[in-house]
């Protein structure tokens, strides 16, 4: 079914109305109220085998409240309690390949990271004995986002990694995101299914050996080459809202020797405020712009010093042509659903451009298979390429701060003029 530009969507339970480039993004991430809506059918640009799998897991009863299209989330002490999540280590741990495809070496060890919230806790932990129980060494991070995971992931030579966070912003809900080695992020697939399969049919011990523990500490390494974008920059003034807690420190550690101001509003609980309120709280501030980032440190959606929403598509044509100067003719990947202009748009700076799935996996694959600089789409992600290619919103506003530093003009001019 087409999309109709005209149509006012609106998710259940929500007073806002979202795009329809965000409706496309949510049905292809799986969200959860997607499932109630009443235009959940209209599925427009998405591929015949997305369409298929919605269809399927509509069908799919209690997988609903488990497996997603990237991974597994539920509510905590509900759906997801500590021996569902140890059971799930265990079974990701058990399909993973004793042998490193990326650096072709023995390896056993599997990163494990939480996303800083107390409420997290205890399922890191289950996930950690549940590794061990297979045999393997876990190597704890700590708190981390899921572009450091990838980062250590492929960093470390590991098996693997599992971050247990939360990407939306409903507090109670815990989700674990899953990743093979060199950083290859797992979604809705062929991997997942046998996943699940092998977690409804239980698993059997492999060895009486438990396996070790060792800590590392990814902050320096992973943020290394990104103290050089915070040199320089114009005192600049940006509202974030994000329950990410592992970005807010990266973020206070990149920034502590600039001239940027960073303001975080909080709720009395320590969380992070709704996104709803963020252009209010950019235009009280007076803020050059306002960031809402999610719980993992993935997507994000980005408004002006007006509070008006920038379109992903203007903000990845900024970052194509701050990229593409020092590597023209490279290739970005936009998801199916991305805007045909922006497609123009790079092809005119001097890129290449290919086009892939949203689902991460996916985004991965075709990264990885053009040697992209850089891609996204609807979906919120931005991704970055290199040996582990990553959706990592802190890697773009380190960017989006380099543009706007470049001269006085505010974001909304900067957009204009691209």
């Amino acid at each position: 079914m087409l999309t109709e530009p005209s149509t006012d969507y609106r998710c259940p339970g929500e007073s806002h109305p979202i795009s329809g480039a965000v409706h496309l993004a949510r049905l292809a991430s799986f969200y959860p109220k997607c499932r109630g809506c009443a235009h959940r059918d209209d599925t427009g640009t998405l591929s015949p085998q997305f369409v298929k799998l919605l269809a399927q897991t509509r069908r799919g009863g209690r997988d609903l409240s488990l497996f997603t299209a990237e991974g597994v989330e539920g509510v905590y002490l509900n759906t997801l309690t500590a021996p569902v999540t140890r059971k799930l280590a265990a079974v990701f741990a058990l399909g993973l390949p004793r042998q490193g495809a990326e650096r072709n070496q023995a390896t056993a060890d599997v990163v494990v990271a939480g996303d800083g919230r107390p409420l997290t806790s205890e399922l890191v932990a289950a996930a950690c004995e549940g590794i061990r129980w297979t045999g393997r060494r876990v190597i704890d991070l700590g708190a981390a986002t899921a572009p450091c995971v990838a980062w250590a992931v492929h960093h470390l030579g590991a098996a693997g990694g599992v971050l247990v966070g939360n990407a939306g912003d409903e507090p109670q809900m815990i989700g674990l995101k899953f990743w093979h080695d060199g950083g290859r992020p797992l979604s809705a697939g062929a991997e997942l299914a046998r996943m699940r399969e092998h977690y409804e049919a239980g698993v059997d011990r492999p060895s009486r050996t438990y396996g070790g523990l060792g800590r590392f500490q990814p902050g320096d390494g992973y943020l290394a080459g990104w103290k050089d974008h915070f040199h320089g920059l114009r005192p600049l003034r940006f509202v974030l809202d994000t329950r990410c807690q592992p970005l807010v420190g990266y973020l206070r550690r990149l920034s502590a020797e600039s001239a940027c101001e960073v303001l975080q509003e909080l709720k009395p609980d320590g969380q992070a405020t709704a996104r709803r309120g963020l252009a209010e709280r950019v235009r009280a501030a007076d803020a050059h712009f306002g960031l809402w980032i999610d719980g993992d440190g993935e997507a994000c959606r980005l408004v002006d010093q007006q509070g008006l929403e920038v379109r992903h598509d203007e903000w990845l044509c900024l970052i194509a042509e701050r990229l593409l100067a020092s590597r023209p003719g490279a290739a970005l990947v936009l998801e199916h659903g991305a805007s045909a202009r922006l497609a123009e748009r790079i092809n005119a700076v001097g890129g290449r451009v290919a086009f892939s799935d949203p689902a991460r996996a996916a985004m991965d694959d075709a990264m990885r298979c053009h040697g992209a600089l850089a891609g996204g789409g609807p979906s919120g992600r931005l991704w970055f390429g290199g040996e582990a290619p990553a959706a990592d919103i802190l890697k773009a506003l380190a960017l989006l701060l380099t543009v706007l530093s470049q001269s006085d003009r505010t974001l909304s001019e900067v957009v204009r003029a691209s």
